[in-house]
């Protein structure tokens, strides 16, 4: 998939919410290594075309790159 304009903005929204959450509960997150792992999960993905659910998607792709190891939970 192309990691476009739409793809950027859905991801810094989800970072940006997910980062305070985790700022609040004092955790200790590798911002830049989620934000790689998003990027590139993004580009490996498949195209789904103009669609209304990219929102979805690239939520999806940024609550995987979530999961790679860190020092507490954001749930």
């Amino acid at each position: 998939m192309e990691y476009g304009f739409t793809q950027k903005l859905f991801g810094y929204f989800y970072h940006s919410s997910c980062m305070k959450q985790a700022a609040k509960q004092k955790l200790d997150i590798n911002k830049k290594a989620i934000k790689q792992e998003y990027v590139s999960i993004m580009k490996n993905a498949k195209g789904i075309g103009k669609s209304r659910l990219m929102s979805s998607y690239c939520m999806g792709a940024y609550f995987i790159a979530l999961d790679i190891p860190v020092t507490g939970s954001l749930l």
